[in-house]
């Protein structure tokens, strides 16, 4: 069965309730539908096919992942901010940071099923989030007020990580992005203390 796409012959697209396919010569055959909805299941929510330069959007992008408690925890607190933003994530897909989350939350008997709707899911957002452009060397601070250090070096591939208080480092990866940045957004070895 052949399902026909607006502008046959020249490319087109189709959109249903849930889904939208996109087709080159107009016409979409079963196997190719089969192919792409196996090749986009393995794409997370929002981040694996772009990368917004604007930090609050690149939250609110990992946010729709039901699975990422960090990025969840944190778009409130951003959406009730004017100013440009320094995000502090952990660099790793939601189950691994989901257990660093756990390791956490268990020292201050908060169970990860009830992270987002206790007070821990501010105070995570709090210590997690600058009011800054970018990290810069020196002595920041976050939002909760603590000041922390960061030192920020360009690596041998030309890529500037930081270091925040000697235990925590990653990179800006909206410096990589499209379009003028906003912000950003820090992927890192762990979250700041909480």
């Amino acid at each position: 069965m052949e399902v026909p796409v607006p502008g046959e012959g020249s490319g087109g697209f189709a959109v249903g309730r849930d889904h939208l396919v996109i087709t080159y010569c107009g016409v979409m055959k079963p196997w190719h539908a089969a192919l792409c909805a196996a090749l986009l299941s393995a794409c997370s929510p929002g981040l694996d096919l772009y990368t917004p330069p604007v930090a609050r959007d690149y939250v609110a992008s990992c946010a729709r992942d039901p699975q990422a408690l960090s990025c969840r925890a944190i778009l409130p607190t951003l959406n009730g901010l004017n100013d440009e933003v320094t995000v502090v994530l952990v660099n790793a897909g939601p189950d691994s940071s989901n257990a660093l989350l756990a390791e956490r939350l268990a020292g201050k008997g908060v169970r990860l099923e009830d992270f987002l709707t206790s007070p821990e899911a501010a105070a995570y957002a709090c210590a997690n989030v600058f009011l800054a452009s970018e990290l810069r060397s020196g002595r920041m601070q976050t939002l909760d007020g603590k000041r922390h250090t960061v030192e920020c070096l360009l690596s041998e591939g030309q890529t500037e990580m930081c270091r925040i208080d000697g235990t925590t480092e990653g990179f800006n990866v909206l410096d990589h992005a499209n379009g003028p940045r906003r912000g950003s957004v820090y992927l890192m070895t762990g979250p700041l203390p909480f």
